[in-house]
């Protein structure tokens, strides 16, 4: 009987020890599903409205030249990183495309507070309400966000090969 315990205590055991993997999937999971939700829901936002979002773009100094261009090849990048983000083989290079992007529209945010007169807004949906400085938190936020999902994915990466893995798998 006591063969017996030892044995059903070290089984218990060993599979609580996966707990906290699978609670970082979980974690990573919810962190993708997060960043693909928000890049293909802007991104059909902005192509909805794409006539508006091109006449924003041209109130703002840094986009005015090139507006026409801007007004598709972000939507465009978005549903490319969303779509890299689904697959398990891209999701290391999505996580750091995601934080990129989001990095150059914080710092396009940042530029147009600081140096422009007019705040012109080309984002589409409930997020184009948001103020600047919502807009400016919204992005910090899924810039960490990313930071995360890249510290867990590259985590994964590492148990799954034995070694650190900075490059896709």
């Amino acid at each position: 009987m006591l063969h017996k315990q030892n044995i059903l205590t070290m089984n218990t055991l060993q599979h609580s020890g996966n707990l906290p993997r699978s609670r970082r999937r979980v974690a990573l999971e919810v962190i993708v599903f997060l960043c693909v939700l928000l890049f293909v829901y802007a991104a059909v936002s902005k192509l909805m409205i794409y006539e508006y979002t091109t006449a924003q773009l041209k109130l703002a100094p840094l986009t005015a030249p090139i507006a026409g261009f801007v007004a598709w090849a972000v939507p465009a990048c978005e549903l490319l990183i969303a779509t890299m983000l689904c697959f398990s083989r891209w999701r290391q290079a999505g996580l750091y495309a995601f934080l990129g992007l989001m990095a150059l529209f914080t710092i396009y945010i940042v530029q147009t507070l600081f140096f422009s007169e007019r705040l012109p807004c080309s984002c589409g949906g409930v997020i184009g309400l948001l103020s600047w400085s919502e807009h400016l938190l919204f992005n910090i936020g899924f810039m960490l966000l990313a930071v995360a999902g890249i510290l867990l994915q590259r985590r994964f990466n590492f148990h799954s090969t034995g070694k650190e893995v900075t490059g896709n798998k």
